[in-house]
């Protein structure tokens, strides 16, 4: 069973927006749990896969919601169009991170001396996925 990105959005605002409602009340009913319920059953196929992580630590949800919802960045860099390819950037390698701000050109050697222009899918600092302009 895959998971839709609408259900990953629900269930990264769920984390993020708390935790579970027995430390408030030590009296909760089964209506305090049915969103808890449902994106623990959504995540690990199990009602109450949260309720044991809850008591790993305060910021565990915190972490887990950062696993799913992978940061991004953008690229810095206004590319030129090529010309061979309409519609479609130079890959010349340049890129300026928005989130750490760092920058460079990357080259990937490709055999026999010859190198390449890269264009990274993540962050080479920071590790964040780049999201790229159209």
């Amino acid at each position: 069973m895959r998971i839709s990105d609408e259900e990953r959005r629900e269930a990264v605002d769920f984390l993020r927006s708390g935790k579970c409602s027995y430390f408030a009340e030590h009296r909760k009913t089964e209506l305090d749990c049915s969103r808890c319920m449902k994106v623990s059953t959504m995540l690990f196929g199990h009602y109450d896969a949260l309720c044991g992580l809850d008591s790993c630590g305060t910021d565990t949800w915190q972490r887990l919601a950062d696993l799913i919802d992978r940061p991004t960045c953008h690229d810095l860099v206004e590319h030129k169009q090529d010309p061979f390819i309409p519609g479609k950037r130079m890959a010349d390698g340049y890129f300026h991170c928005s989130s750490c701000d760092w920058s460079g050109q990357l080259w990937e050697y490709i055999g026999f001396g010859d190198m390449l222009a890269y264009e990274p899918v993540h962050c080479p600092k920071c590790g964040e996925k780049i999201e790229r302009r159209r």
